[in-house]
């Protein structure tokens, strides 16, 4: 997959979720999850208790809300966890 250019510092709502699936299922979740929008990169890991990473980019809080929560209702997604990316100014 080819990855974007770094948006941190120029307004983008940025949020990783790491998510945990079904077992055996990571490939059908991968390719359900690049289908919304505001995902911006989707990684399946190993090596952790979660299956799948998932960059999320958008341009409003809203429209990063929206787009975590359609992640939340994917189905074969057994939990996730946020974290929001924090800008700091320099």
């Amino acid at each position: 997959m080819a990855k974007k250019e770094s948006t941190l510092g120029s307004g983008q709502n940025i949020a990783y979720i790491l998510v945990k699936c079904k077992l055996g299922l990571e490939e059908k979740v991968v390719s359900s999850l690049k289908k919304i929008d505001g995902v911006a990169e989707v990684e399946q890991v190993y090596g952790t208790p979660y299956d799948i990473v998932v960059k999320v980019e958008c341009d409003t809080p809203k429209k990063l809300g929206a787009a975590v929560w359609q992640i939340r209702r994917t189905a074969r997604i057994i939990s996730t966890q946020t974290m929001l990316v924090a800008a700091f100014s320099k």
